[in-house]
């Protein structure tokens, strides 16, 4: 039978394995001894922020390995469009991170994404443009949308040449961030009573309803300006009783009177009045008749001859008026008293 033995059996270390001799399996006491197999060292790992320092000794199956600071070995995220990088102040008050590591998060922003446009601030306003002047209004709005995260876009569209009339042109405005740009007048509208409406080119004048428009040139463009106009004093009774004509002008608008001749009335002539060496300074306009009144030759059977009838323009009352003449005999002015008519009519001679 086998004894007690006395080799000693090695203590293994990590990542070590006892084995027996294979020369020694067939006696009492075998040979032990320690192989190495790596697969069994230890996993290492370093908390974040810290890199592992690996150390291999000859007299040691596992290598040493110990933690050391390495931050810039942190990698930064990618953040997406709306999106800002904070540093994550959970991780740099967390008890693990030994170096004080600065790691940093994506966070949302209070903004609005525009697809690939880009971010807009609550508030902000995008305006686009098309060729046939129609206006899109993108406007960031301060309300959240709980889906995305992202505030609210809120989008309207006018049609900014639909604002013209017909006789307008629709002109973009120089600002871009402004909407709609003016309508500028090209030619002057009118619309008819049944609705129709017309275009005149400047320089037109026309009369309608008693009212005269024109289409004058201004500095906004062709506009329509209109007036009434106001027809002088007629009197249809005395139009007709010295035998004129009445006719009508501004497209029947106003009336006048053609007469045939000029018939009795008072008139003013200009002369100058002289008395001995007195005269007038300069001319005087003195009232006087002049005109025609009506006259007739008239067979009468019982005289058996013409009876003739004559009237002639003359006054109908007189008043008195002064006139200063100078006289050149002595240098003095005198005042000078002459009758005019008060009225004319025709009256037998």
């Amino acid at each position: 039978m086998c004894g007690a033995c006395w080799e000693v059996v090695p203590n293994c270390q990590d990542g070590e394995v006892l084995t027996v001799d294979a020369n020694s399996t067939d006696r009492c006491c075998p040979v032990y001894h320690c192989v190495c197999e790596p697969y069994r060292c230890a996993e290492f790992s370093c908390p974040l922020g810290m890199s592992t320092v690996t150390v291999s000794t000859p007299d040691r199956c596992c290598p040493l390995q110990t933690c050391e600071c390495a931050c810039e070995k942190l990698s930064r995220p990618k953040c997406a469009l709306g999106e800002a990088m904070q540093v994550d102040k959970a991780f740099l008050a967390d008890p693990t991170n030994q170096c004080s590591c600065k790691r940093f998060n994506c966070v949302r922003e209070a903004v609005c994404v525009y697809g690939e446009r880009g971010v807009m601030r609550p508030g902000q306003t995008l305006v686009d443009h098309s060729e046939d002047g129609v206006c899109l209004t993108t406007q960031c709005t301060h309300s959240l949308d709980p889906t995305s995260g992202f505030h609210h876009l809120r989008a309207t569209t006018t049609n900014c040449s639909a604002q013209c009339q017909p006789n307008q042109i629709y002109i973009p405005p120089k600002d871009q961030t402004m909407c709609c740009g003016v309508c500028k007048n090209i030619s002057c509208l009118y619309r008819n009573d049944n609705g129709t409406a017309l275009l005149y080119k400047p320089g037109k004048s026309w009369v309608s309803d008693c009212m005269k428009y024109d289409c004058t040139e201004t500095l906004s463009g062709p506009t329509l300006v209109s007036y009434s106009f106001s027809c002088p004093p007629f009197n249809q009774t005395e139009c007709m009783k010295i035998g004129g004509t009445i006719i009508s002008y501004m497209d029947g608008c106003c009336k006048t009177c053609k007469e045939d001749g000029k018939s009795c009335q008072k008139v003013t002539v200009r002369m100058t009045i002289r008395k001995n060496d007195c005269r007038s300074n300069r001319p005087v306009n003195i009232v006087s008749c002049d005109g025609k009144c009506p006259s007739a030759s008239i067979y009468n059977y019982n005289i058996n001859t013409y009876a003739r009838f004559c009237k002639c323009c003359r006054e109908m009352g007189l008043q008195r008026r002064s006139v200063q003449l100078y006289c050149s005999g002595n240098s003095t002015w005198v005042s000078y008293s002459i009758q005019e008519p008060t009225d004319c009519s025709c009256q037998w001679s």
